[in-house]
């Protein structure tokens, strides 16, 4: 049997908070997934530079706080994603954009910061959610 695949969500708002929850909830067995959920960079990073903790994908929304409680940095997400990449130990975890900017610049700059994919929140439904990751975990 394989080791699950550990995905992180970093998002702050509730309801999406829930939605992607249920989501890889109801697929977890079926897909292999292991599903860990914070809601700023701060805890986010903590989770990632651990190697016991270090997800395989994090789905990361863009403009996040810095703290639990914090006041929302929409430059946050894409500075992750870039010191994600600078870091031999992260280079290569899988990341997906998940963002209610569906601009075409703000897409085409988390793709150049080193982001997989970028969806567009309210664009997908589950199953392409969760078929996107399925993907992105797959890929070499």
């Amino acid at each position: 049997m394989n080791l699950p695949f550990k995905i992180l969500s970093v998002e702050d708002d509730d309801f999406m908070k829930m939605y992607l929850r249920d989501i890889f909830w109801l697929h977890a067995a079926q897909h292999n997934f292991q599903f860990k959920m914070v809601d700023n960079i701060e805890e986010a990073e903590k989770i990632v530079s651990d190697p016991a903790s270090r997800p395989h994908l994090v789905l990361l929304d863009i403009g996040l706080p810095l703290r639990r409680g914090g006041e929302v940095d929409k430059e946050a997400g894409f500075k992750f994603v870039e010191r994600l990449r600078k870091d031999p130990e992260t280079k290569d975890l899988k990341i997906i954009i998940f963002s209610s900017h569906g601009d075409k610049e703000i897409q085409e700059r988390a793709i150049q910061a080193g982001a997989d994919q970028f969806l567009v929140k309210g664009d997908q439904i589950p199953t392409e959610i969760i078929r996107v990751a399925n993907d992105i975990l797959l890929r070499k």
